[in-house]
């Protein structure tokens, strides 16, 4: 059974307890906490939604892990965060090729190659 989640969002992504997310909705509730030692309590916990806290949408989930298992669940965010360093740094960086006319190769000499326009 999954408990924790890495959700990833428009500005980033962040581990979650599986219970704060609606995945029909594409939304998540966000403990209203600026601590994160307080929000990683929240997550590990799995505490119940609070009415001050906020419900934000999400992009997609990228991982899980079992409750069983909080430390992994770190592991995964951690690994998770890496990669989609890599991959914006690559895109952002990335240059993109010119496509070019196709060429058409023929082994008959030039004189008897006929073209014709499109109409």
């Amino acid at each position: 059974k999954k408990e924790y989640v890495i959700v990833e969002f428009v500005e980033g992504i962040q581990l979650l307890h599986y219970s704060w997310l609606n995945v029909k909705t594409s939304k998540v509730f966000y403990p209203s906490t600026t601590n994160s030692q307080a929000f990683m309590k929240y997550v590990k916990e799995g505490s119940a939604v609070e009415d001050s806290w906020k419900e934000y949408n999400f992009v997609k989930i990228l991982g899980s892990s079992s409750k069983y298992n909080f430390a992994s669940a770190m592991d995964k965010l951690r690994d998770a965060q890496y990669h989609l360093d890599l991959t914006s740094d690559a895109e952002s960086g990335k240059k993109r090729r010119k496509i070019r006319a196709k060429r058409t190769l023929s082994s008959e000499p030039e004189a008897s190659v006929h073209v014709t326009s499109p109409s």
